[in-house]
C-alpha cells in the first residue's frame, strides 16, 4: 500500500499542469474584457440601500482580472481601488455586471473627481 506522502508526490505534478492549464484559460477569457467597463449594483444588504460601483478592467495576468474600481456608498463613503484582483465579471449581466460605454465610464469618473475635489474636512 502506498502512503499519503507518495500519493502526495505523485499528484504534484498534475496538480501543476493543471494549473498552468486554467491559468492559461483564465488569460485568454482576460483579454477578451481588457479595457472593458462595467456598473455593479452594490450594497451592504438588509435595506440599507443601493448604490452603483464602476468598474474598468485594466489588466488580467493573474487567475483573476485586475479592475479599476470607484463608488459612492449608502453612507456617503467614497471608496476607489486602483488594482485590484475581480471575480464575477465574466459571467457579466447573469452576475449583475452591466457592461458600459468607456465614454460612461469617464464620465461618472470625472464626476466623482469633481465631488472630491469640492470636500472639505469637517472639524467639529
Amino acid at each position: 500500500m502506498r502512503t499519503k506522502e507518495q500519493i502526495y508526490a505523485e499528484m504534484a505534478p498534475l496538480h501543476a499542469e493543471l494549473e498552468a492549464i486554467e491559468t492559461r484559460e483564465k488569460r485568454e477569457a482576460h483579454s477578451k474584457i481588457l479595457g472593458k467597463c462595467y456598473r455593479y449594483r452594490n450594497s451592504y444588504g438588509a435595506d440599507r440601500g443601493e448604490w452603483w460601483m464602476y468598474l474598468r478592467v485594466t489588466g488580467g495576468d493573474g487567475y483573476w482580472p485586475t479592475v479599476f474600481t470607484f463608488q459612492e456608498t449608502a453612507d456617503n463613503e467614497i471608496i476607489i481601488k486602483t488594482k485590484e484582483s475581480y471575480v464575477g465579471i465574466h459571467h457579466g449581466e447573469a452576475n449583475g455586471y452591466y457592461e458600459i460605454s468607456r465614454k460612461e465610464f469617464d464620465r461618472q469618473w470625472k464626476r466623482m473627481q469633481t465631488k472630491i475635489a469640492k470636500m472639505q474636512p469637517v472639524v467639529k
